[in-house]
């Protein structure tokens, strides 16, 4: 879920369901919308906002490793505009790779900071729970992301992120 700066909050379904935004009551927990939208849920995984209204979905789900397409829809509730990020990992060159050790291309976890988007992978491989920071511009286009860093988590997989207000604090 995400909130956006006017104070509503936005939710999205996993794959294999309709590419719908839902906009939830913070207070009560009450549906008010249901939103519609024109592009294919292939496997969203995350949602996150920008201080100007904007939505990005994380349509780069790919627990296989094989997957492409890897995208973000940035979508602005207020106005319906709706653009597209594409991106590949710089550092994936096999889809899937053969070795499944190397399978860390999965990213269900992204925020907003400044103009970026920060992205981290999910690897499940028993005893390799690294988890790899991406960046992206926050702006429509084709990308080649930028990998910042790394970090092992033992026993850990990242399956969403959250900025708090101040930008201050990642969860």
């Amino acid at each position: 879920m995400a909130r956006t700066p006017d104070g509503q909050l936005w939710l999205l379904n996993d794959s294999r369901n309709p590419s719908e935004l839902f906009r939830i009551d913070p207070y009560t927990g009450h549906l008010l919308e249901t939103r519609n939208l024109p592009v294919p849920n292939r496997d969203w995984e995350d949602i996150t906002s920008d201080s100007t209204g904007n939505l990005y979905i994380g349509d780069f789900g790919k627990n296989g490793n094989a997957r492409r397409n890897l995208c973000i829809f940035r979508y602005h509730p207020a106005t319906d505009a709706l653009d597209s990020i594409r991106f590949l990992y710089p550092d994936q060159n096999a889809w899937p790779p053969t070795d499944a050790r190397a399978w860390n291309f999965n990213c269900e976890a992204m925020v907003f900071f400044h103009d970026s988007l920060h992205l981290f992978s999910k690897n499940v491989f028993k005893g390799n729970f690294v988890t790899k920071h991406y960046v992206l511009p926050a702006r429509p286009g084709e990308y080649v992301a930028e990998l910042r860093d790394s970090i092992i988590l033992p026993n850990r997989v990242i399956t969403g992120a959250a900025l708090s207000p101040d930008g201050k604090t990642l969860a």
